[in-house]
């Protein structure tokens, strides 16, 4: 019997085309891995997660502050006294709030720790603009934080390409997944063995790339995970495009 894990995916309504896209296929290669979508079905990111699960008609958790919210069809409806004393000990402001922005909040402590608001979410992939911690997504974020949920915030990036490289990481940090095409899968020994072709030492390539001998020493007995940055500074030094150094960027279920 498949054990379903669960991850959030939620985030501001006025995410970037290119981010929901990238959580519309996230969202589809969770759901063919047995990841259960916890999110709330608001117009953005929270729609781009649930089109992508949707798909392969994946198993999901869509919370809402009431019946109907946003047109969706959700049963998942906010109704449990908890999920309002969660909501009340993360929010900073509680007693401002109206009854109805009250709901929404409550529906976040769903959202991070389940119908039974006691299983928590594996880890929260999201967009706040510019990565901080506001809107709606903020009081998701205070509790994820406040349990040790590791947090990918697609809003830290100035780019798709480096969003799209450092949730692999993320992955390979926090997950069991075995990522599409080998991607990573004995990277260390990959740019090793590039290295030697090349007739370089380690500390030449450091030279070359500006990177460190510890560091690349680390990188080649697959000890840390190089950053998009310092990959694109290695596969340069290497002569090298990024994807013959490091593999495809596609998603593959």
């Amino acid at each position: 019997m498949v054990r379903y894990k669960s991850y959030t995916g939620i985030g501001a309504r006025d995410t970037s085309e290119s981010v929901l896209k990238l959580f519309t296929s996230v969202a589809t290669y969770l759901a063919k891995n047995y990841y259960t979508l916890r999110s709330g079905g608001a117009i953005g990111a929270d729609s781009a997660f649930e089109r992508g699960c949707n798909k392969i008609i994946g198993k999901k958790e869509i919370y809402l502050p009431w019946r109907g919210f946003s047109n969706s069809d959700s049963s998942f409806i906010v109704s449990q006294n908890e999920a309002y004393k969660i909501a009340e000990k993360y929010h900073p402001a509680w007693n401002r709030l109206s009854p109805v922005v009250k709901k929404l909040m409550a529906r976040n402590s769903h959202q991070i720790l389940g119908l039974d608001l006691k299983t928590p979410t594996d880890f929260v992939i999201c967009f706040t603009k510019g990565g901080a911690v506001v809107g709606g997504t903020a009081q998701a974020l205070r509790i994820a934080m406040d349990y040790n949920i590791p947090v990918f915030n697609a809003g830290l990036y100035k780019s798709i390409e480096v969003t799209r490289e450092e949730l692999k990481l993320f992955f390979i940090k926090n997950t069991n997944l075995k990522l599409w095409g080998g991607y990573f899968m004995n990277y260390g020994s990959k740019l090793k063995n590039m290295r030697t072709a090349r007739k370089l030492t380690q500390f030449e390539l450091g030279k070359k790339s500006g990177v460190g001998i510890t560091t690349i020493t680390r990188f080649e007995q697959d000890q840390e995970l190089p950053s998009y940055v310092i990959r694109a500074k290695l596969a340069n030094a290497l002569d090298t495009t990024h994807k013959d150094l490091w593999g495809s960027d596609r998603w593959k279920g």
